[in-house]
């Protein structure tokens, strides 16, 4: 009995293996090509479980062909759902034998079931997530149980009950083991795909630090002239040439404006004035500041807050943070659109949620969100979105968006609470 533990043991971690192999070494460019191959991988596991089960009884196969199925819903996604559910499908159905209705009938309820509780392992913390897989595998493996004692008893098939609740013990025990491992497995690999990309985020941040810091200054000065002698020769230009001039001091103000941006994402920080922060009262205060930038396109901000929220950081950084998200907010709304911004506390973390109801990106758009030079906006530079990234790390925070085409975006930042 050892020997075919350690065998469905192996079976299950050996794919995750591949995965990590084809996912960490070869890095596949196409983010999709990801699902595939855990799809994949966990279906050839699932089938091979299947070919050297735990236990049979009565034409029931017991294995943990469930535990790679459910990897794969929760890490892959519908994609790689249908690839494993189709591999492991096909395999039964050459293995064959008086149970194959069963096993159709439990997979039925099986993939539903995951995705309902995907919802909330998405939303999870790392720690909360082990949780979650954990009660999901545990709930299918009852249910594979219960169902198989019925079947067993809806067809008076003899078995012995004290040797199938030895194994079941035995598949209890192997599962949630095996679980466990695979969680650790999997949370380690997307984690050091997450530092990788960090890594290579703040060298482009710190390269396109040095090339800002080198030339704005430089391309500032002789702009700064140019604009004093050309506003000095306004007064004395004729009419016709009155519309030329005017064309030429808005493409300097725009070259300023881009320069400005160059030199706050180029500007170092150390004379932070790290302080206790009310959230509440500079959250109203930036808000106040942006309703009338907002009214210029009829757009209206609500903040709905929870009261006293404190953090840790500075004011400044905290206010430009608010203030470069909510002008993006305004932007891309409406005209008539209402912005809500919300404030709460959650798992001694101070959660800000800004929701638009505006144009919103798609998932290749969302994937280069905070990138150098990248921006949704015509006129501009992407800088903004990287000095806000940059500050919301500074200050130990996260920030994250969900976006839909045609439906909005909403943009949630995370910070310590203090009390």
């Amino acid at each position: 009995m050892l020997k075919d533990v350690l065998i469905q043991f192996s079976l299950v971690t050996i794919s995750l293996y591949l995965y990590e192999y084809c996912f960490v070494k070869l890095k596949p460019k196409h983010p999709h090509l990801n699902h595939v191959l855990l799809g994949i991988a966990c279906g050839i596991s699932a089938s091979l479980c299947m070919l050297f089960p735990l236990y049979t009884v009565g034409g029931i196969i017991l294995d943990l062909r469930f535990i790679p199925i459910i990897i794969c819903m929760l890490y892959g996604g519908l994609r790689a759902c249908v690839i494993g559910c189709v591999l492991m499908i096909f395999t039964r159905i050459l293995v064959g034998g008086d149970a194959l209705l069963l096993a159709f009938t439990c997979m039925i309820i099986l993939v539903p079931l995951v995705f309902i509780y995907k919802a909330h392992y998405q939303r999870a913390l790392p720690y909360r997530r082990k949780w979650i897989i954990h009660l999901v595998s545990n709930t299918v493996m009852f249910l594979i149980i219960i169902s198989s004692l019925f079947y067993l008893d809806l067809l008076n098939t003899y078995y012995d009950k004290l040797d199938f609740l030895r194994h079941f013990i035995i598949f209890f025990v192997a599962t949630n083991i095996t679980v466990h491992i695979c969680i650790i497995f999997m949370e380690n690999i997307y984690e050091r795909m997450y530092l990788r990309i960090s890594i290579e985020h703040s060298d482009k941040m710190h390269t396109i630090s040095e090339i800002a810091a080198s030339v704005a200054h430089e391309v500032r000065n002789p702009l700064t002239v140019m604009k004093g002698f050309l506003q000095l020769m306004k007064r004395d230009a004729q009419a016709q040439h009155l519309q030329y001039m005017n064309l030429v001091l808005s493409e300097l103000d725009r070259a300023e404006f881009i320069i400005t941006d160059y030199l706050n994402f180029a500007k170092l920080s150390g004379d932070d004035k790290i302080e206790p922060l009310h959230l509440n009262t500079h959250l109203m205060e930036t808000v106040q500041v942006m309703t009338a930038y907002g009214l210029l396109q009829r757009v209206e901000i609500q903040v709905l807050s929870e009261p006293d929220l404190f953090l840790l950081g500075d004011r400044a950084k905290l206010k430009q943070i608010l203030m470069n998200i909510l002008k993006n907010a305004i932007e891309a709304s409406h005209y008539g659109d209402m912005i809500m911004v919300s404030a709460s506390i959650d798992n001694e973390r101070i959660v800000i949620k800004v929701t638009d109801t505006g144009e919103g990106m798609s998932k290749e758009q969302l994937l280069s969100i905070g990138k150098a030079f990248y921006s949704t906006k015509t006129t501009g530079t992407g800088l903004g979105v990287m000095v806000t990234f940059r500050l919301v790390t500074e200050m130990e925070g996260t920030i994250h968006f969900d976006s839909q085409i045609g439906k909005g975006t909403i943009v949630t930042l995370s910070f310590p609470a203090i009390k």
